[in-house]
């Protein structure tokens, strides 16, 4: 197809789209429901939902893509509405967009695990979304969670205006998915040889792992440790051949954990999401919101928190200073949101806490954002 006519395409879907565009009445944070025309299929359609942040400038945006689903219970992108996956990101100033890819709620068209076809219905919606007033398309991501992740890896080969993928419990090198799983998963292979099929070139176009070399994206990939779809080797390989080029990447293995991974990986995906986005950095402490005074619930692995001497699980924020300078504030009662706001900020800056030790000593603590 040439310049001309991929243009042309392109108006036709984003006409199409704003003819189809509709708000989700009952549903909280203002959440709207767009369906545009499926770019290489007459009649089909792909259903997404936005949800954006309060005010008026353009934000960054995070395209998030579903795992599978079974079609007789198949609600698509309306799933990480109901988990408040985009809230989430709404909360960090971050537009979320949900895609329910082709095959899946009502988005129509065929399931073919991740192929050509599902790979350009989202790269529509990515066309679509850059485009409009409230998002910048200079910071665009992309987040998807088992088959999501595996179609998020090989739409970030094609689309070089996403500069950030989070890649979760991901299908990456379906060559030895197919030669290295256990006999109950059979239904997975089933499914990825009925839709996908089975020859070396099938399985090898859909797998990010032979695509590596271009992927621009800075990359978190999230894997558990006993994740039995075994693609915890691929995974740490993406992860090398990304770093080798490069690219910013980070992997991150759940000790003892399967498959679905636990709630705190939030802890991982917002700083990760923050520094890109917004160049903003925390120093790696997670508190309590139901106390007077905020206690330190938890110290991150290799945080500047983790590296100073002085502050430990339990201790309780009695006041902070964002700039280390005179100008202090009390943490007591204070809204989780606005401690936030004053912990975050520019990499290499400085944060002062007062705090009081579990043993009632209190003692003024610097810590360097990082």
């Amino acid at each position: 197809m040439n310049d001309a006519m991929k243009l042309l395409m392109r108006h036709v879907i984003l006409v199409f789209a704003l003819l189809h565009s509709q708000p989700l009445i009952g549903l909280p944070g203002q959440i709207e429901r767009h369906v545009i025309a499926h770019p290489l299929h007459t009649g089909e359609e792909i259903e997404f939902f936005i949800q954006k942040p309060e005010g008026h400038s353009a934000c960054p945006a995070m395209l998030l893509l579903h795992g599978y689903q079974p079609p007789d219970n198949s609600s698509g992108g309306a799933q990480f509405i109901e988990y408040g996956y985009l809230q989430r990101f709404v909360k960090e100033g971050i537009v979320a967009i949900a895609i329910s890819i082709p095959g899946y709620g009502k988005s129509k068209g065929t399931r073919d695990f991740g192929g050509y076809s599902s790979q350009q219905a989202i790269a529509a919606v990515i066309h679509y979304v850059k485009d409009l007033p409230y998002v910048d398309p200079s910071k665009m991501g992309i987040y998807g969670i088992s088959r999501g992740a595996q179609l998020a890896g090989m739409v970030t080969c094609h689309v070089h205006c996403l500069d950030l993928q989070i890649l979760e419990s991901g299908f990456y090198d379906l060559l030895s998915f197919q030669s290295d799983t256990p006999d109950y998963l059979v239904g997975i292979r089933k499914s990825i040889e009925l839709e996908g099929g089975h020859s070396t070139d099938e399985l090898i176009a859909r797998s990010v792992i032979y695509h590596a070399d271009a992927v621009k994206a800075a990359t978190l990939i999230l894997q558990g440790e006993f994740d039995d779809r075994r693609q915890l080797p691929a995974a740490q390989k993406l992860h090398d051949s990304l770093r080798q080029r490069g690219v910013k990447s980070l992997l991150k293995v759940y000790p003892n954990e399967l498959h679905a991974l636990p709630v705190d990986k939030w802890d991982t995906i917002i700083p990760f999401v923050r520094e890109h986005f917004f160049e903003l950095y925390g120093i790696g402490v997670k508190v309590s919101e139901a106390t007077p005074a905020m206690q330190i619930l938890k110290i991150h692995p290799d945080s500047p928190a983790s590296h100073h001497e002085k502050i430990k699980v339990g201790d309780a924020i009695l006041a902070i200073s964002s700039n280390n300078d005179a100008h202090e504030i009390s943490a007591l009662h204070m809204p989780i949101s606005q401690f936030t706001s004053l912990i975050l900020g520019k990499k290499n800056t400085a944060v002062r806490l007062r705090v009081q030790h579990f043993d009632l000593s209190v003692e003024e603590i610097v810590i360097t954002r990082g």
